[in-house]
């Protein structure tokens, strides 16, 4: 849900400075972001585990931003830490030897990959 905030964010930086394509692009990954952690609450829900919301962090602010290889360069460092957090999530997994919850995993594992590779390549071409 971090990660839905922040491109959110990204989207109405982008739009105040007219870069209308980087906004539509961040406002669609904010959206998928939040069904990503709806797939982890649903997922949670059907393992009864217990959940509890916590309060988020708010997402940068705007005026962090002055520049689109800023944004770029922000929304990589979250998609690294979304990296770390999934990587945590694995290896407690693994010491409980929970292999419903690693199977669960291998597919973010494999979009994080494939997200830092493409947000890369569009910061070096920013």
């Amino acid at each position: 849900f971090i990660a839905s905030q922040t491109y959110l964010s990204a989207s109405i930086w982008f739009d105040s400075n007219d870069w209308e394509g980087m906004a539509a692009y961040m406002l669609a990954e904010s959206d998928d972001e939040r069904v990503h952690g709806l797939t982890f609450v649903d997922f949670a829900n059907k393992r009864n585990i217990p959940l509890s919301l916590q309060t988020i962090p708010a997402p940068p602010s705007l005026t962090e931003w002055t520049t689109p290889e800023d944004v770029w360069q922000s929304i990589l460092e979250l998609e690294k830490s979304n990296t770390r957090s999934l990587l945590s999530l694995a290896e407690a997994a693994n010491n409980c030897h929970d292999y419903a919850v690693l199977a669960f995993l291998n597919p973010f594992h494999m979009g994080q990959v494939n997200e830092e590779d493409k947000i890369g390549g569009i910061l070096a071409k920013v």
